[in-house]
């Protein structure tokens, strides 16, 4: 299928790390044990979480199925040990992607995260944010000219949480009618094309990770590929 063509093959490994590296802020080394260290660092923002579960995630997993999971940033008083690691894996939890200080994107059932807070080692539970989930340039929807299309569609990577297969993250892209153009196995994410208009409903998916515009470096190879599925005509 054409649709399926690989995109920017000669530039993947430069792609991986572009995408890999903006899901958080910059890398900074942990201060010693004061406000600065319980502070989450994320490309969007940084903040001190409160202690406990906040009410924002509480609705969350009130709102959905007892047996479903839900990605929720967590927020630990020190690096987890391998004992901590293996009781947290014994209750079914996935640690999903680290997040700067002492935080995870986790996976969790949703009938285990009342367990979770009664951890010692657990010093906060949060929502994980659309807004969270988009590169700067995503948020402010200031794209590029060679990534659009003339009916207001956009050439984007969307990351998906790790636990998340690709053929799901697949069907629910093209639930909003986007266009699957490559996957990236490495690092679970997607080459989409996608209307703008669609952009705030995907990053509000409980399976995304992040939403990235795609790099300069594929530029050429998306002219033909516009050439060759009729992009501009749909």
């Amino acid at each position: 299928m054409i649709l399926r063509k690989k995109v920017a093959i000669n530039g993947l490994i430069l792609v991986l790390f572009i995408v890999i590296f903006s899901i958080f802020s910059l890398a900074i080394d942990t201060p010693s044990f004061n406000n600065e260290s319980t502070k989450i660092l994320l490309k969007y923002k940084q903040f001190i979480p409160e202690k406990g579960i906040s009410i924002d995630a509480q609705q969350l997993i009130n709102s959905r199925e007892a047996e479903a999971r839900t990605h929720l940033l967590v927020q630990f008083n020190s690096d987890l040990n391998e004992d901590n690691k293996k009781e947290l894996e014994n209750l079914g939890i996935k640690l999903v992607a680290y997040i700067p200080n002492n935080a995870w994107y986790v996976s969790v059932p949703n009938n285990r995260v009342n367990e979770l807070l009664t951890k010692n080692y657990v010093r906060a539970i949060d929502v994980i944010q659309p807004e969270y989930k988009k590169s700067e340039l995503v948020r402010t929807k200031n794209f590029e000219q060679w990534t659009l299309t003339e009916d207001n569609g956009v050439y984007l990577f969307v990351k998906f949480h790790r636990d998340i297969s690709l053929d799901i993250a697949e069907n629910l892209i093209t639930s909003f009618e986007g266009i699957v153009i490559n996957r990236i196995e490495f690092i679970n994410a997607l080459t989409v094309l996608l209307n703008q208009n669609k952009i705030d409903s995907i990053s509000e998916l409980d399976e995304v990770q992040w939403i990235e515009e795609i790099p300069p470096l594929v530029e050429d190879k998306l002219d033909k590929s516009k050439s060759a599925i009729s992009v501009n005509t749909l």
